[in-house]
C-alpha cells in the first residue's frame, strides 16, 4: 500500500516535470531571436519586390515627412520641402530646394544610411549586436542594435517591429556623436511593382536646375 502510493506521487511529480519543460521548450522554441526578427523584417523592405511607405522623422528639433519608394538597394526619398534623393545603386542625385540645385555623387555607406534608414534593418550582422529589449511592448517586436565598433554610422538603432506582419515601424537612431533621431513608419506596403526609372533622377521634371557632378 504505502509502496503504491510512493510509486503514484513520483508519477504525479514526473508528468508535472515533463510538463512543465514541454511548456519551457515550446515557449523557447516560439520566441524569435533579434536575428530572426530583423531578418524577416529586411524581407518586408529589401528584397523581393518594391516597398513604399510614408514617414515621420524628427532630428535635432526638426521633422521632416515624406515619402520613400525602396527595391533592394535602390531607393527614392521625396521629403516635402527639404529635398529629395534618388539612388539606383551606384549613383546618387540629391536635389537642394534652398540653393536650386541637384549633387550626383558616388555616396559613401553612410550618407546612404542618412537618405534611407531602412538600410539599417538590412545591415546589422556585420556592424552591430543585437538583443531584444528588455521592455515589451504588447504586439511588438523591439530589438536594440548596438555597433561593434565607433566606425559604425551609428552607436546604437532601437529598431520596432510589429509583431504579426514583421513590418518595421519604428526606428529611434543615436549617432556617434550622440545626436539622436527618430523615424516612423507609416503604411508600409511591400510587393509594390517598381520601375528601375522611379530611382533615378527627373531632369525634365527640375529643367534648368544646374547638376553639380561630384563623381
Amino acid at each position: 500500500m504505502r509502496n503504491g502510493l510512493i510509486k503514484s506521487r513520483l508519477d504525479c511529480i514526473t508528468k508535472v516535470v515533463a510538463i512543465f519543460a514541454f511548456i519551457v521548450m515550446s515557449l523557447s522554441a516560439t520566441a524569435a531571436t533579434p536575428q530572426e526578427v530583423l531578418k524577416r523584417a529586411a524581407s518586408r523592405v529589401m528584397t523581393g519586390a518594391g516597398t513604399t511607405c510614408s514617414y515621420k522623422a524628427t532630428y535635432g528639433g526638426r521633422t521632416v515627412s515624406g515619402t520613400m519608394k525602396v527595391s533592394g538597394s535602390k531607393f527614392v526619398n521625396i521629403t516635402n520641402g527639404y529635398g529629395s534623393t534618388w539612388y539606383d545603386g551606384k549613383s546618387m542625385w540629391v536635389y537642394n530646394p534652398a540653393s536650386k540645385e541637384t549633387t550626383l555623387m558616388k555616396p559613401t555607406a553612410s550618407e546612404i544610411l542618412e537618405s534611407n534608414p531602412m538600410n539599417y534593418i538590412g545591415g546589422y550582422d556585420k556592424l552591430f549586436n543585437l538583443k531584444m529589449s528588455p521592455k515589451k511592448v504588447k504586439g511588438k517586436e523591439v530589438v536594440i542594435m548596438t555597433a561593434k565598433s565607433k566606425s559604425a554610422p551609428a552607436k546604437q538603432v532601437i529598431v520596432t517591429v510589429n509583431g504579426t506582419s514583421y513590418a518595421p515601424e519604428r526606428l529611434d537612431i543615436t549617432l556617434q556623436d550622440n545626436q539622436k533621431s527618430t523615424v516612423v513608419l507609416i503604411g508600409l506596403r511591400s510587393g509594390q511593382k517598381l520601375s528601375a526609372s522611379e530611382f533615378v533622377y527627373p531632369k525634365q521634371r527640375y529643367a534648368g536646375v544646374p547638376v553639380v557632378d561630384l563623381r
